[in-house]
């Protein structure tokens, strides 16, 4: 760690001696991985730290597919990126009834995969039409997911993810993440240079989907509460 902190120093006193002129010329020039689109979203709250197992917190792909039992979704880790970790499309609402908590849970969570499955995980004894839009969130091009905890509802939830597969592909390598598998390679080049969209419809489940400006507001409001007063759950 002394070294790195060493190297840290180096490179910083190097750059204080540059001048304005030599730090724009670096920041014009052109290298694409300045332009690589990459997010790495906490759809629910949590500390940035390492792996704990003992709390269930572990921070690598996970993989999702169906269950054994009709409805059934499985959710579990795997050391390498492989097909069934892939996403096209992740959209979520979380829980009512606790609108100024810091530590939101997902009630419902729809999972569009690379490879054209469609697959919902649901809070026991909630109807999905019950819950409100206030809070839909989504995200769309080519995700995985990082930490997945759940309980009753979805406790722990977060993403990582590119809004193509030529930035996924780039990332993943720039930042020494982790490797793919032949059949994470295999859907990524079949699906590369293709729109990544997952279907959808102005409706889901019978309920209108709200606009995008609506949506907007209603978050905007949900978070100006947040400010005033925040619990957490028990």
């Amino acid at each position: 760690m002394n070294c790195l902190i060493k190297e840290s120093i180096e490179q910083f006193q190097d750059v204080t001696e540059l001048s304005d002129e030599e730090i724009n010329g670096r920041f014009n020039t052109s290298d694409p991985l300045n332009n690589i689109h990459f997010n790495d979203i906490y759809v629910t709250n949590m500390p940035e730290q390492g792996n704990d197992i003992h709390l269930g917190k572990i921070f690598m792909p996970h993989f999702v597919k169906k269950g054994k039992v009709l409805g059934d979704v499985v959710v579990g880790n795997s050391e390498f990126v492989t097909d069934h970790c892939l996403l096209r499309r992740v959209e979520w609402r979380y829980t009512k009834g606790f609108p100024k908590t810091s530590r939101p849970r997902v009630a419902y969570l729809k999972i569009w995969k690379l490879n054209g499955e469609v697959l919902e995980v649901k809070q026991k004894d909630v109807a999905v039409e019950d819950l409100d839009w206030d809070m839909h969130q989504s995200v769309e091009g080519v995700y995985i997911i990082t930490v997945f905890q759940m309980s009753e509802s979805v406790i722990l939830l977060r993403l990582c993810g590119s809004k193509s597969v030529d930035d996924f592909e780039c990332a993943f390598k720039h930042y020494s993440l982790w490797d793919f598998d032949k059949s994470a390679d295999k859907l990524l080049s079949k699906t590369k240079g293709q729109v990544i969209m997952a279907p959808l419809s102005d409706s889901i489940h019978g309920e209108k989907v709200p606009t995008a400006e609506n949506q907007r507001e209603r978050r905007k409001s949900f978070f100006e509460a947040s400010l005033s007063t925040t619990s957490i759950f028990e």
